[in-house]
Formats: C-alpha cells, structure tokens, sequence
C-alpha cells in the first residue's frame, strides 16, 4: 500500500511537466516570436511620389513605413500589406530619414536600417544641394551630406562638382573603392567639358540663338534653364530620338505649342555651330 502511495505521488509530480512538455510541442508549428526586421530598404522617386521597398519578411503579415525630417525622430507612418508603398504627401526638397518594421500575430520587429534621401521632384538647384553637401561634410554630419551629394547627381547626372564632392567624402568615411568610382566620373566629365569648350559645342549661346528666332515663345526662356544646362550629347541624343513632346516637356520644362520645332531649331544651331568651328579650325 505503502508503495502505491508513492507511485501516486510521483505521477502527480511528473504530470504537469509532461503537460508543459506536450504543449510545447504542439505550439512548435505556430507563430512563436515576432518577425525579423526587413532588410535592403530601397528608396526610389516615382511619378505618384516616392517609393519604399525592401525583402519580403518571412512569416510577415504586414508592414509599417516610419520617416522624419530628424534622425531617429519619426513623426510620421504608414501601414501596407505588402514589402512596398508609394508615399504621396512629401516636400519638396527635403531631407527625410526612413525606417520599415514587420508584423506577425507575435508582435512587431525592431527598426530596419535606417535609410535618408532628399525629397526632389525634379525642380531642385543641383549646386544648392552641392554647397549645403559641403557644408554637412565640414561639420562631420557625414550621411546628411552624402543624401545631399546624390540629390545633386540624381538631378544632374553630369554635375561633376558633386561627384568630386561625394567622392572626397567617401575617402572620410572609408569607402575608398567608392571614392575611386565617383573620381572617375568627375574626371571623365571634366574631359568632356573640355572637349565640347573647345569644339565650341556649348548650349547656352545656341540655344539663346533659337530663343532668338522664336519671339513667339518668350516663356521657354525661364522654363528652359535645365536644357541650357543639359550636356550636349544628352540634349542631341533626346532630339535625334525623337522622344515625345510629353516627354521632352518633362525632362526640360513645360509643354508648348511648337516644342518640338524648337528643339529641331536647337539641333540645327548645335550642329551648324560645331561645323562653323571646325571650319574655322581647319583653315
């Protein structure tokens, strides 16, 4: 009887942890922490605004988007269902800091890697970004200047004022292989400033010609200023493309009766131009 008793009292004792040991196995094909933080956070500008994407989480039913205009201070935020979403209502010109979290039925997970980029819708001063660049760099504020840096290179591809920029921060910073790629494009751009100076292939007293012999299009003078800015080879190759009057209005300035005469005008005068010089170097 003695040793019935004790049978019964161990059983006991034993019960509850095969109890908790069942259970945990049972709850091992369910949901039991919450979801990785996303990663490879990509910012990109679109037509509609600006997109945020990055990796789909595994086991993620949702997501969140935070920003800000201040490091590590999100005011702002955005729920999706899934790994992107297009956010409509920024400023222009602006610099924001971006973070994306996930969501399972366990919880949230922690920040993304934080990401920054300067809001622009095409409308910005390459050089003013350039100049505010520079003064982040002096002032050790090294990631605020390089959103700046590329602001200034995403708006003038051929701006080489921000790649010598970006590139000697990319020294400070250690990113040496960096550094060598953006020097390379500055001095590759250099080059080719020097060869259309001396070609006599500069836009800006061409296309003032056209403006010229347009009267009718006085208007074209203040929305033109990117094209008097544009590379040579990059207004010529649009021009020989033939790309539409939409487009051309995009990327130069605003839609107007006759644009694309206008730049038909603008081809002219760049091309007689660049032979009257080499006339006048070959004599």
């Amino acid at each position: 009887m003695q040793k019935n008793r004790k049978s019964v009292v161990l059983a006991l004792v034993l019960l509850p942890v095969l109890l908790l040991s069942c259970s945990s196995s049972d709850n091992q094909g369910g949901v039991q922490n919450a979801p990785a933080a996303p990663k490879n956070v990509q910012l990109s500008i679109v037509s509609q605004g600006l997109e945020v994407a990055w990796q789909p989480v595994s086991g993620a039913t949702h997501y969140t988007v935070f920003w800000g205009s201040d490091r590590e201070d999100y005011r702002s935020l955005a729920n999706c269902d899934g790994p992107a979403v297009v956010l409509s209502c920024l400023k222009n010109e602006q610099l924001y800091f971006f973070v994306v979290t996930a969501w399972n039925q366990r919880g949230e997970s922690n920040f993304s890697e934080e990401r920054l980029l300067i809001y622009d819708d095409g409308s910005g001063r390459p050089e003013t970004y350039v100049a505010k660049g520079n003064d982040l760099m002096n002032n050790g504020r090294y990631m605020d200047a390089y959103a700046y840096f590329s602001a200034a290179i995403r708006l003038d591809p051929g701006n080489r004022n921000a790649y010598q920029s970006r590139a000697s921060l990319n020294e400070k910073i250690n990113r040496h292989d960096l550094a060598a790629q953006d020097r390379a494009i500055a001095e590759k751009l250099s080059k080719e400033a020097a060869h259309y100076a001396s070609a006599g292939q500069t836009v800006r007293p061409h296309f003032e010609k056209v403006l010229d012999r347009h009267a009718s299009f006085p208007e074209m003078l203040s929305s033109m200023k990117k094209t008097m800015q544009a590379p040579v080879e990059e207004i010529t190759a649009d021009l020989r493309n033939r790309i539409s009057d939409e487009e051309l209005a995009k990327k130069y300035g605003p839609s107007e009766n006759g644009l694309k005469r206008l730049f038909d005008g603008l081809l002219k005068a760049v091309s007689t131009g660049s032979r009257h010089k080499q006339t006048e170097s070959d004599e």
